[in-house]
């Protein structure tokens, strides 16, 4: 069955993955743009991550701020197990749809 997730959702997966252990909301926000060049609000971010968290896709941990951050705590993200399973169908799921659109274009001499 496939999991729902929007297009934004389905990015933050990715970054939360590609990130690891350095997954909190400024650099998920930075890794979006940096590799994607998408750019996005933090109030954005947040929504969605606290959406991501409601579905059971994210875990979210408080972790200690360091001196950038005055001490303030900084919340981290990591995937859960339903988490990986959604971003691994959407891959195969897009994967497949460019796969068959590829080969349309091909066949049709269009691009």
């Amino acid at each position: 069955m496939i999991k729902e997730l929007t297009k934004f959702e389905e990015i933050l997966l990715w970054a939360i993955a590609e990130l690891e252990d350095e997954a909190y909301g400024f650099n998920i926000r930075r890794h979006g743009s940096s590799k994607l060049g998408l750019d996005y609000t933090f109030g954005n971010l947040y929504s969605a991550l606290g959406r991501l968290n409601h579905k059971g896709y994210v875990f979210k941990r408080s972790a200690e701020g360091g001196p950038a951050r005055r001490g303030k705590p900084r919340m981290d993200y990591t995937l859960s197990k339903d988490g990986r399973s959604a971003l691994r169908e959407a891959y195969q799921l897009n994967r497949k749809m460019w796969t068959v659109f590829a080969k349309r274009v091909s066949e049709s001499g269009r691009s």
